[in-house]
């Protein structure tokens, strides 16, 4: 019967096999990205939406099985409904005999699968065991109020299933191929609701047997939206008896007609419109079994046919159609699509899981390259502070006690003979010792430096604890240079025999050796003398002569106030030269380590955006894999 059909569901498997890699390397992309988020630690809600996508990729490997199973299967045709709606009575119509037991209230128990047998008779297997069983002990077996001790002895439960084999000639919908279930009523007992779901899962077309009177059309819809559905029959039954209550209702304002339209519409727009609808009467067996003796015989009239026994017999045909194999080939394709829209779907939020990890990544780093900044903002803002306290150390270099130290020193070092030039270098190299002491030591200074060490630290690897030295003297010796501006016209002769230069105590011991010893002791005394004075510094005149002739207060007064005046005049041109030169090397520093910094971080923003990292291996991964799922989708279409 599947002969037409079978070069497409061929097409179908084969379609299937192809797609098997395709899942695959789904499969492991979701595998390395669950390591990576295991080895990067990945938050909650990252975990909690790969979960949803590894868990849909579970359920895509088990559709896979399905399928394939579905494939080579038969095809299955399963009633289902609630309690007492009719389906093992509708199943008997079909078959057209009252094989199946039926009362009003819950009668089947368990499973049963009805398939085509050549023979006459007709047998009862449970299968697992491989337990034959009687007409008359399968009838008890199948009650639910009967035989109880005996199923727990066999081991049947509600998801056992019972399988008969039927003659063929005497149900037209049996064909080859084709295995009919009627089921335990749903909506009762969780057990055999699970039960029949676990069965359905599997089927290619649902029944779904309502009583006219109270459809339960909620409890259908939700068990359709549980398994899937691919395809379902909706059949309502004991139309004839609704239409007889709903005749002597006179004052009725809804007719038949509208309430049958409602039922249409309703159930249709639950299945979304993959099924058909039918109306058939409660009196189904026994109108279609006369059918059965009469069907070679024209003896049938309209006149007593009813509606509800014509819808039987549309269902009827339409079931027959079905099992010849265009629904077979209609419920395989459209699981098929399915299956690649759902992978394409997947594979698109797995790209969509890595797209978020990498911004997350990218997003840490811009956040501290945004720290790194805030950090060279502080660390400009610390340094000017630097240069505020530098000015500062500087200002307290020309208070009146520092300078009054100088003074004291000068006057000190030219008592004792020093040259006013001796004596202002002398102090020339105290201001930078006090000025490095004074760096050295201020707390205000050190908070600074620590501060831009905690900026540096934060960003990266700081340096060790930063210090503050100032390398060049900041006092020079032309600073302190006598000029014009020195005001003391003293003795000229005591200060060039108290303090002579080289050139003068050259001449001087020339002409004093000439005049003793003649021309070549003169030339002898001028090398010489001054060679033996700087070796030993008594036999120097005019270290004697200074001891004997000193130097008077209205010279030192000069100097002093030469010294102060130098101090005072270049002290805001040496604030600026000691800030710009003691923050020059901080600055360096820090400016190095913020941009090394910067530089690694724009690498590693680009290199995660762009470079040929595991996020984006996996990222063009999936989009291969959904333009694939898209060529198969156009390629399933066309079958």
């Amino acid at each position: 019967m599947f002969a037409q059909f079978a070069p497409r569901i061929r097409q179908i498997k084969l379609t299937r096999e192809q797609l098997k890699h395709l899942v695959n390397n789904l499969t492991e992309t979701r595998d390395d990205i669950r390591r990576l988020f295991d080895d990067e630690c990945a938050t909650s809600n990252e975990w909690q939406d790969f979960e949803t996508v590894s868990n849909g990729i579970d359920q895509l490997n088990a559709s896979a099985i399905q399928l394939s199973e579905r494939a080579e299967n038969k095809m299955q045709i399963a009633f289902v409904g609630s309690v007492g709606a009719g389906k093992s009575t509708l199943i008997n119509a079909l078959l057209g005999e009252n094989i199946m037991p039926v009362t009003r209230a819950e009668t089947t128990f368990c499973n049963v699968a009805v398939t085509g047998s050549s023979s006459d008779g007709w047998t009862a297997v449970v299968r697992g065991s491989g337990k034959a069983l009687e007409i008359p002990e399968f009838r008890q077996l199948l009650h639910v109020l009967k035989a109880k001790e005996q199923r727990e002895i066999l081991g049947i439960t509600p998801a056992s299933v019972i399988d008969v084999k039927w003659p063929t000639a005497r149900c037209k919908a049996l064909v080859e191929n084709v295995v009919l279930y009627d089921t335990p009523g749903i909506g009762e007992r969780k057990p055999t609701d699970d039960a029949v779901i676990e069965l359905c899962k599997f089927v290619d077309v649902i029944v779904a047997v309502m009583d006219v009177h109270s459809p339960s059309l909620r409890t259908v819809v939700d068990f359709v939206t549980a398994v899937n559905c691919r395809y379902t029959f909706g059949v309502f039954t004991k139309w004839d008896l609704f239409q007889e209550n709903h005749s002597s209702d006179d004052g009725a304002e809804i007719t038949i007609d509208d309430i049958k339209d409602r039922c249409v519409a309703e159930f249709m727009t639950a299945v979304s419109d993959r099924g058909q609808v039918f109306f058939i009467d409660s009196q189904t067996q026994r109108e279609a079994a006369r059918y059965l003796l009469q069907q070679n015989e024209a003896s049938t009239s309209d006149e007593r046919e009813t509606e509800g026994s014509r819808g039987f017999k549309e269902f009827e045909r339409n079931l027959v159609e079905a099992a010849e194999g265009a629904l077979k080939f209609d419920t395989l394709k459209y699981d098929m699509q399915a299956f690649i829209a759902k992978a394409k779907g997947l594979s698109g939020n797995l790209g969509r899981i890595m797209d978020s990890r990498k911004q997350k990544r990218i997003q840490r780093l811009s956040n501290r390259m945004n720290k790194l900044t805030d950090a060279d903002n502080s660390i400009k803002s610390h340094l000017s502070q630097v240069s505020s306290v530098l000015v500062g150390v500087m200002r307290r270099l020309q208070r009146d006690q520092q300078l009054a130290q100088f003074k004291m020193q000068i006057e000190h070092d030219m008592k004792n003979g020093y040259s006013p030039e001796n004596a202002l270098d002398r102090c020339r190299d105290g201001l930078n010792r006090k000025l490095q002491v004074l760096v050295e030591n201020d707390r205000d200074l050190k908070e600074q430096l620590d501060c831009i060490w905690n900026c540096l630290s934060k960003v990266a690897d700081g340096p060790g604890r930063l210090s503050f030295q100032v390398k060049e003297p900041t006092w020079k010796s032309e600073d302190f240079r006598l000029d014009e501006s020195f005001e003391y016209q003293g003795n000229d002769i005591h200060g060039c025999l108290t303090n002579p230069s080289l050139p003068s105590k050259m001449v001087c011991c020339g002409l004093l050796g000439a005049f003793i010893f003649g021309q070549s002791g003169g030339l002898i005394s001028a090398l010489g003398v001054p060679m033996i004075n700087s070796i030993v510094p008594w036999t120097d005149l005019s270290g004697w002569l200074r001891y004997f002739w000193p130097t008077s207060q209205a010279e030192v007064t000069a100097v002093q106030n030469f010294f102060e005046t130098k101090v005072r005049a270049l002290h805001e041109e040496k604030c600026e030269e000691v800030a710009i030169s003691g923050i020059s090397d901080l600055k360096e520093t820090a400016e190095i380590r913020v941009r090394s910094v910067k530089r690694s971080l724009e690498d590693d923003i680009r290199f995660i955006q762009d470079g040929d990292n595991f996020l984006n291996k996996r990222r063009r991964t999936t989009d291969r894999l959904q333009s694939s799922f898209e060529a198969y989708e156009d390629k399933v279409h066309d079958i």
